[in-house]
């Protein structure tokens, strides 16, 4: 049995802001590692969630929160990429299973209301079935962006 080994990291973080100077948000990435198996039968599912951390927040605040393409460049047809030649296709899907990203190729921003000083928003990496890679660590580099 062939496997590979995948990471998702969300690398860097982007603030747009138009709150009071005594407010703060950040962001931080919750997610496994993934054992990808070429020859099962089923997507491979990865559940990960991004986790909203506020302080001098004074009224509930609308957030969109966005992923970006990562090194496909087109976040509806995302890849992890190894140091070989083999690429394997993933989705990053909200709850709903909406493709999440920045808003290009039909993978939309989530847009969140932030009540008190903390938001989780869930999503599932999802690998298709029967892609035929060499084994490896495969990866993508993303950046979470909130806007506010």
């Amino acid at each position: 049995m062939r496997t590979a080994t995948a990471a998702l990291s969300a690398l860097a973080f982007a603030c747009a802001a138009a709150l009071p100077a005594s407010a703060a948000c950040s962001a931080s990435v919750e997610i496994g590692k993934l054992v990808y198996d070429p020859l099962a039968l089923e997507a491979t599912q990865l559940p990960g969630a991004v986790d909203l951390r506020c302080t001098g927040l004074t009224q509930p605040t609308t957030m969109q929160v966005s992923i970006s393409a990562g090194v496909s460049g087109d976040p509806a047809h995302r890849t992890l990429v190894s140091d070989g030649p083999d690429v394997l296709r993933y989705a990053i899907l909200l709850a709903d299973g909406t493709p999440w990203g920045d808003g290009l190729g039909g993978a939309a921003p989530f847009t969140v209301s932030v009540v008190g000083r903390h938001a989780r928003i869930p999503f599932v990496a999802v690998v298709p079935p029967h892609q035929l890679i060499g084994e490896g660590v495969y990866g993508d580099d993303l950046t979470v962006t909130l806007e506010y």
